[in-house]
């Protein structure tokens, strides 16, 4: 009889340990599926690093005779960027750190770039086809320097808000 609750013991025990043994108890998830995600978000990554350079790529291979073309393009771009601007810096006022020099230094260097790129975009209305390929990479950096101004400047604003709200 001692035996016989012994051998059920163990056979519990065997089945609850096989069960659980492919999951996280706390997550729920195997390790293979924690893998599998993690290669996921990694294939992910790089098909937008892909996509990133291909789109650099097409921005740089406009000929003179698409200069309307690229030009409409990034009038288009400038717009959504100018909307975004206009809702980081409602964000700004409306939070508590709006006198934050750091912030408004910040603002001034984002807005700093929004006024460089439009000189850059009439000096490309401008460009005859001798300086079609000058103006279109000066251009193509100051768009650059102008995202990555935004994004920082976004991220910071983001990482300043969130604690004051908890």
């Amino acid at each position: 009889m001692l035996t016989k609750h012994i051998i059920m013991l163990i056979t519990t025990i065997l089945l609850i340990s096989g069960i659980t043994s492919g999951c996280d108890m706390f997550g729920g998830k195997s390790n293979a599926q924690k893998s599998l995600e993690k290669l996921k978000t990694k294939l992910i990554k790089e098909e937008k690093q892909k996509d990133k350079k291909a789109a650099q790529a097409a921005h740089s291979n406009y000929t003179y005779s698409q200069k309307n073309i690229f030009i409409d393009d990034k009038k288009n771009e400038l717009v959504a960027i100018q909307k975004n601007v206009a809702t980081l810096t409602v964000k700004l006022d409306n939070s508590k750190i709006k006198t934050n020099a750091e912030a408004n230094k910040k603002l001034d260097a984002l807005l700093d770039e929004l006024q460089k790129i439009k000189v850059n975009i009439e000096e490309l209305q401008n460009a005859d086809e001798s300086k079609w390929e000058a103006a279109k990479s000066s251009f193509n950096n100051t768009n650059s320097n102008l995202k990555s101004s935004f994004t920082e400047m976004s991220k910071w604003l983001n990482e300043k808000i969130e604690p004051q709200k908890k």
